[in-house]
């Protein structure tokens, strides 16, 4: 009804008044955001929804903290999507980091209870003797446990640990045994990655490994607690993976959150514009009254 009565009135003026009638609305937050009809709203109401809103400051908003851009920008189902993404993400990340912290705490506990630094410094001493008869070796006592020839804790000292750390590979001209890797001084995670990843170097410091056998990663030939020890790490790597993955989508759900708030933005400051245009033009020589219509949005 109110179309019928409108649009004739507008008609009418052209006819009086030659020239164009121009309605500007922003349609886009007048009509969407605002969730009512243009004639329900106050005049506050919408002086307040024609105001722009900063693109920038959009995106800047969403990049801080994803869904306030689009909170300032007045499209809050699209806020609470990003909002919501973020907080499961974080949620997720911590989840699996403390899982993952436990894991590593009890594969770390596992190799100090089964793997003994003490059985692969003797086995290299060992190697070194058999392998290496010209190099100046101390003599270190050994005592049989359990058909393991250990060094004896008298002479298992740092002195006589630093001269067997030499003889691992080549260090200061020195001919060693030629290892491919050197056992960390201290207990870092490459120290825990190593004793169970390269078996033929360290695989007879586990309990359960037979003195004589040489164990290889590369065939699978490895003991029951090296195995065990695997399924550990893989376990820990797996949930640090998921946590990874978590984090990935915080980064990308900020940077999406930023571009969809400066579009939101763009979108929120678009006009919806109804121009009545009325023109004479020349037509055959005649003057001839012309009129038309333009909508832009």
């Amino acid at each position: 009804m109110k179309i019928r009565i409108i649009f004739p009135l507008m008609f009418f003026y052209t006819l009086l008044h030659a020239g164009e009638l121009t309605l500007d609305y922003p349609g886009y937050s007048l009509l969407v955001e605002s969730g009512k009809h243009l004639d329900s709203l106050d005049r506050g109401e919408i002086n307040s929804l024609q105001q722009e809103k900063s693109v920038f400051r959009a995106g800047l908003y969403s990049i801080i903290l994803p869904g306030t851009g689009e909170l300032y920008a007045r499209s809050y189902w699209r806020a609470a999507v990003f909002f919501g993404l973020e907080v499961a993400s974080w949620t997720f990340y911590g989840i699996y980091t403390g899982k993952g912290n436990r894991a590593n705490s009890d594969m770390e506990l596992y190799a100090n209870t089964h793997w003994s630094e003490q059985k692969y410094w003797t086995k290299v001493y060992e190697l070194a003797y058999e392998n290496l008869p010209e190099s100046d070796l101390p003599d270190l006592p050994l005592l049989d446990t359990d058909g393991d020839h250990l060094i004896d804790d008298k002479y298992y000292t740092p002195y006589y640990i630093n001269i067997l750390r030499g003889l691992e590979g080549e260090l200061g001209g020195i001919q060693g045994l030629g290892f491919t890797h050197r056992l960390p001084g201290s207990h870092t995670q490459q120290y825990y990655e190593m004793i169970y990843k390269y078996p033929e170097q360290f695989g007879n410091g586990w309990d359960d490994a037979r003195w004589e056998e040489v164990y290889s990663g590369f065939e699978n030939k490895l003991s029951s607690n090296m195995r065990t020890y695997r399924d550990m790490r893989n376990e820990m790597n797996d949930l640090y993976k998921t946590a990874e993955t978590a984090l990935n989508v915080v980064v990308i759900n900020h940077v999406l959150s930023a571009i969809d708030a400066a579009l939101t933005a763009r979108r929120f400051n678009r006009t919806f514009t109804v121009r009545l245009r009325s023109e004479l033009r020349q037509v055959a020589y005649q003057p001839v009254q012309l009129y038309g219509i333009q909508i832009n949005w």
